[in-house]
């Protein structure tokens, strides 16, 4: 089960950063922390409070979620955002025993097409595989496209020719 259901409770960070990552390759999407209040700013004296949480309020939004701010653009030079209106979050709060995390809210409804094969979190090659491409590129002077293809084929992540241009020039 990787969806995240309403109710559910995290007594440690780590629990809760696995569980939702889980939840993001299942629904092929990715969150970000928008707003959040720690445990010491909250509670800075209180022993009772679970202090491996961090945090005593976590909201995530969708990557593609709210714009930040209005733009003070005056529409010179051409630029783009990811930033699509997305509504889906997910909140967390501090349980009434403090010694959890739990799930307060949430809306999993996205209204964008998924786009999580060509985000970089998602395409960008481990240290190993990154070695492996820059030697296949600069010591045997292999076919880029040979190479996105091969890669595809056993992570099944979908590289661009800018990404082994990239991982070549270190």
């Amino acid at each position: 089960m990787a969806f995240l259901v309403l109710g559910e409770k995290f007594t440690d960070l780590d629990d809760l950063n696995d569980r939702v990552t889980e939840h993001e390759t299942e629904a092929q999407q990715i969150y970000i922390v928008r707003n959040y209040c720690t445990i010491e700013k909250q509670y800075p004296n209180d022993t009772r409070v679970n202090r491996k949480l961090v945090y005593s309020v976590l909201q995530l939004r969708c990557k593609h979620g709210p714009k930040s701010r209005e733009s003070q653009a005056t529409g010179l030079r051409k630029s783009r955002s990811l930033k699509l209106n997305c509504p889906a979050f997910i909140n967390f709060t501090l349980s009434k025993d403090r010694q959890s995390l739990a799930i307060s809210s949430l809306n999993l409804d996205h209204n964008h097409e998924n786009f999580y094969d060509t985000l970089p979190e998602v395409r960008r090659l481990s240290e190993k595989e990154s070695r492996k491409v820059a030697r296949l590129v600069n010591d045997l002077g292999s076919s880029k496209r040979k190479i996105m293809i091969e890669i595809y084929e056993n992570s099944k992540k979908r590289v661009t020719r800018k990404d082994i241009d990239n991982i070549c020039a270190i």
